[in-house]
């Protein structure tokens, strides 16, 4: 390594090469005091950085190694670094950062890759869907699995600007833990307007290097971005739906599957059916340690995450992550790895280190390794639309093909009804602790009434299958039974007799395990000539009347040789031709409407391509069965 003054650089090949090779013929020439400056340095090889004096010079640096020799087709690979530091230690942290970024094939710290975005249009909404490949996303650089949610964001302009419409994160330690998502639905825009949409992952940092997101998506060809124009729906259609809807497997789960597809024919006749199992994923650390996972009783398994989270390398804990529960700490771990029991819930794992990790890839305290429960969804017997995803109860799940759903729990309260009297009394119920709800047929009665020392009037009131005997209840007063709160409201001065009753249904929750599975069918859109005849009226211009410009035009604001102009027509039928006649009768322009949308967008011109002029316009709306007949007007 040898530096000379910027100015006396000379491009001459053999004092160059005499520079790289340290040539003492160079540096015993009158040429030497240029390019060597070895100070007190015995090693003519290296200059000493004390001859740079303290107020610095104007310079330049030649790195060199070698001589190499190489043969026809060698090929050499140099990789070099230059690090440094305030001191010895930091100069030595950037020289392992270094190696560590060589060791990682230059893998520097990076995003989760972008998910697939898909969305589709409806009326005054758009329904986007992605995918979760970027959860099995490896930070090379790190060595772990680090991701921590995705963010969805919204644009009015093309790309220009973005708001940010939803945050999902993973429920850990970090961020604002309000569960994965994987569909969204946005009803707050406007039928006509042009939206993007792009969805961003994101991992969670750590002390080192800040949180990274994946980018925005620039134009429509991004993975991760679509443009959706909300539209009317078409009159006399009903969109496609499903059917048949069963749990279909051998568990107990009382749960209800909530299924919306998008409304896309393609979606017709198709068959899905769902099936739990359970997945592990490296969360903290990246210890080379496999997890394999043995179902010991289906019955017990329960839609739970646990976590194996390491105190030191000899122990660690087993935790319910989605309850908060401690089930054991301390779990001893020997080298290489061992069983682990989860008590209660019906799984046993093996933990095994890779014979060949090193020292660091070992668990290590901090390191958490999640047991996920988790769903797959089969498409027509034939592949999967969703592969072994993490699964809670209540998240929004979507297939790669559109198929949107999650699984609720069922109403508690199953019915409440009067079954005898007929006095001016109510009472309403609502759960308060879940936990103690049973599966029953209550029979509340009221089995008299009275009126206390200051004259304010009560009844007394029994509950079948409780406690609850002869019980004093006032005017609003509440009792409680078996997780549920009655409150009893009736006027003062007439108080209810007995022989009112009312019956309450309840039913008690029974969450899914690894038996149950789930089917459901979808069916394609439906027409109605009926429904489209009587909605006929429903069909407007938009907007009317038509002024210079509408902001739907793509090119609002901007200033164009020839403007875009354009109208629309909402609420058609699915299938119709629009004819559109001056208020001369005579024939302007013939549109042939066939789509799954109720609108269809003319640009205001003749069918000989010239533009309309100002005036009033009539048109006529035509199906098989029916017309409708109405006027729009242009002004310019």
């Amino acid at each position: 390594m040898h530096y000379n003054i910027y100015d006396d650089d000379i491009d001459i090949d053999s004092v160059q090469y005499g520079i790289m090779s340290s040539d003492p013929n160079l540096y015993n020439s009158i040429l030497g005091p240029k390019f060597f400056h070895i100070g007190s340095n015995p090693d003519l090889h290296f200059d000493d950085p004390a001859t740079i004096p303290a107020s610095g010079l104007d310079l330049l640096a030649n790195m060199s190694s070698g001589p190499y020799t190489l043969g026809r087709n060698d090929t050499l690979i140099f990789i070099t670094a230059l690090v440094a530091g305030e001191t010895k230690e930091e100069m030595l942290n950037a020289a392992a950062t270094a190696q560590s970024t060589v060791d990682a094939e230059f893998q520097l710290p990076k995003p989760p890759v972008r998910p697939n975005l898909s969305g589709t249009a409806g009326d005054k909404k758009a329904t986007l869907f992605w995918d979760d490949i970027a959860e099995y996303s490896l930070d090379k650089f790190s060595g772990t699995y680090d991701f921590e949610g995705y963010r969805l964001y919204r644009s009015i302009d093309r790309g220009i600007n973005w708001d940010l419409l939803a945050d999902y994160d993973l429920i850990n330690t970090i961020g604002d833990n309000t569960g994965l998502q994987y569909s969204f639905s946005d009803s707050t825009i406007i039928n006509g307007f042009e939206y993007w949409y792009s969805i961003t992952s994101y991992d969670r940092g750590d002390t080192l290097v800040e949180s990274l997101e994946s980018p925005l998506g620039t134009n429509t060809e991004a993975i991760n971005l679509v443009s959706v124009k909300p539209r009317s729906d078409a009159i006399g259609r009903t969109p496609v739906s499903v059917i048949e809807t069963e749990n279909n497997g051998s568990g107990e789960s009382n749960y209800i599957l909530i299924v919306n597809p998008i409304d896309d024919e393609k979606l017709t006749g198709n068959e899905y059916q769902t099936s739990f199992n359970f997945i592990s994923k490296k969360e903290i650390g990246n210890l080379k340690t496999s997890v394999t996972i043995l179902v010991t009783d289906s019955a017990e398994t329960q839609p739970y995450k646990y976590g194996i989270k390491f105190n030191d390398p000899s122990t660690f804990d087993v935790l319910n992550l989605t309850t908060g529960e401690v089930i054991r700490a301390g779990y001893n771990y020997p080298f290489g790895g061992r069983d682990v029991v989860i008590t209660g819930h019906g799984l046993r794992l093996t933990l095994a280190d890779d014979p060949g990790a090193t020292e660091d890839e070992r668990p290590e305290g901090g390191d958490l390794i999640s047991l996920e429960f988790a769903i797959s969804v089969e498409l027509n017997q034939e592949y999967n639309v969703i592969t072994s995803r993490g699964f809670n109860i209540g998240q929004t799940q979507s297939t790669s093909d559109g198929v949107i759903f999650l699984l609720v729990p069922p109403e508690i309260i199953q019915s409440v009804s009067r079954i005898g009297g007929t006095d001016n009394v109510g009472i309403t119920f609502e759960v308060v602790d879940e936990t103690l709800v049973k599966e029953a047929l209550y029979i509340v009665s009221i089995e008299g009434n009275g009126t206390d020392s200051i004259g304010n009037g009560f009844v007394l009131i029994s509950v079948t299958e409780t406690e609850i005997q002869g019980d004093t209840l006032y005017n609003l007063g509440t009792f409680v039974f078996d997780g549920i709160e009655g409150r009893i409201e009736f006027p003062g001065n007439n108080l209810p007799s007995a022989g009112n009753k009312f019956s309450l249904e309840t039913i008690k929750p029974l969450q899914p395990d690894i038996r149950d599975k789930f089917y459901f069918r979808i069916e394609g859109a439906k027409v109605s000539n009926n429904e489209i005849a009587r909605d006929m009226n429903r069909i407007r211009v938009v907007p009317n009347p038509y002024v210079v410009s509408s902001l739907w035009e793509p090119e609002f604001g901007e200033l164009r040789r020839e403007p875009l102009r354009q109208i629309q027509f909402v609420n058609l039928p699915p299938e119709c031709t629009i004819y559109i006649f001056t208020v001369d009768a005579d024939l302007i322009k013939t549109i042939y409407h066939n789509s799954t949308s109720g609108t269809e967008i003319w640009d205001l011109r003749a069918e000989g391509g010239r533009e309309i002029a100002a005036g009033i316009y009539i048109y006529l709306v035509k199906t098989n069965d029916t017309e409708h007949l109405e006027r729009f007007a242009v002004i310019k």
